[in-house]
């Protein structure tokens, strides 16, 4: 069985210019429900990369207090700044995925087969990471992702969780990615 999360929010896009990466915080809660969750998966539209296609690793942000309408390059709410600029994160990689092409839909294994280091999620978590290109290499990288006030209600972000038993059999519920 699966089902669609939505209210996941996110800021930036990732770009690497030789000096500092941008990142994309993506935060969004699991909703309430039953059964036992085998996998969740981040379903983010790329529109858009920049020369030199990249790896994006998706890293746990290790600050979860920061404020949707207020986060920057440099703070994660008004006069609060990050310890890293474009946020704090952990050094362990949840999943890598090497991005190959504009225009379609990229999955970020956030728990099951195929994470490097999979999160251990249930109901009602808060999923509270950044996806951030590897740092490897010079030149401009990057990829544009929409968000959750993108105007095509179905191009934007969601979690897809695989569970068994007692819940719906599928739900779409969308995210929300601020930029």
């Amino acid at each position: 069985m699966s089902f669609y999360g939505t209210g996941i929010y996110s800021y930036g896009s990732t770009y690497w210019d030789g000096t500092e990466t941008d990142r994309t915080i993506v935060m969004g809660a699991l909703p309430a429900g039953s059964g036992t969750i085998s996998a969740v998966n981040l379903y983010m539209y790329q529109v858009s990369t920049r020369a030199q296609l990249g790896t994006v690793n998706v890293q746990s942000l290790s600050r979860t207090n920061w404020v949707d309408t207020q986060a920057t390059w440099n703070s994660y709410k008004t006069g609060s700044a990050w310890t890293t600029k474009g946020g704090d994160f952990s050094a362990t990689i949840i999943h890598h995925l090497a991005i190959s092409a504009d225009n379609k839909w990229q999955v970020f294994i956030l728990m099951g087969a195929g994470a490097d280091n999979p999160l251990t999620l249930t109901w009602g978590d808060t999923v509270s990471v950044i996806l951030k290109l590897a740092e490897s290499g010079g030149g401009v990288q990057g990829n544009a992702w929409l968000l959750k006030d993108y105007t095509t209600e179905s191009l934007r972000p969601y979690f897809l969780i695989t569970y068994s038993a007692t819940a719906p059999a599928s739900v779409r519920q969308q995210i929300i990615i601020t930029e």
